[in-house]
């Protein structure tokens, strides 16, 4: 898939080649990918007899369906496809500054360093949660990180609140995230690798 960050083949990471600021080794793509492209979003309807192109799922959080949205029998070749891809952190992105409380505020890339779980949309101006969006019990879902996006730029304090203790629904995800990796042999990518997290019960299949 082209504006891939990062790919885990044959048991090796590999960074990207599309150009843009690297960071610890990863080089995202270039800010305009995440502009173009589309979400082909599944109807709801008939959600379960459609299947899609997993080289085409939408890079920008903002645009993507819903998990549960999927076809249930492609549901995670989806979800192996994105832990491929890791989270969408454009480092590289000029982040805007809104006003906040009458005083200037904006998205802080290192957070992406102290929440590596984090993800940012350029086309909103948003952050949003990863493992959550991937796994997290959709009846227990924090809409803030990962159906509306979070942008209360002010309140960083909200990102520890979000992760919560080990027993926590966001902690949950990011295990079932851990056992989706190493049930079809991927390492862990650098991202979750310091993560520490309890084994749930649903894992992927």
């Amino acid at each position: 898939m082209s504006g891939i960050w990062m790919e885990v083949v044959h048991g090796r990471i590999h960074s990207g080649a599309h150009g843009g600021p690297c960071h610890r080794g990863f080089c995202p793509p270039r800010v305009e990918k995440y502009l173009k492209r589309k979400a082909p979003i599944p109807s709801t309807s008939n959600a379960s007899n459609n299947t899609i192109d997993i080289n085409d799922l939408p890079w920008d959080p903002s645009e993507r369906p819903k998990i549960i949205s999927y076809n249930p029998n492609q549901r995670d070749e989806i979800r192996r496809k994105y832990l491929v891809m890791g989270p969408c952190q454009p480092r590289g992105h000029e982040f805007p500054t809104k006003l906040i409380e009458a005083k200037a505020r904006r998205f802080v890339p290192s957070w992406f360093d102290e929440y590596q779980w984090l993800e940012y949309s350029v086309k909103v101006d948003k952050a949003y949660c990863f493992p959550c969006y991937l796994f997290r019990d959709p009846s227990k879902t924090d809409a803030a990180f990962v159906t509306e996006g979070f942008n209360s730029w002010s309140k960083k304090e909200r990102f520890k609140l979000h992760e919560g203790g080990v027993k926590s629904n966001h902690h949950k995800a990011l295990a079932n995230v851990k056992i989706c990796l190493t049930k079809t042999n991927q390492l862990l990518p650098p991202w979750l690798s310091n993560q520490n997290s309890r084994r749930p019960s649903i894992t992927c299949d």
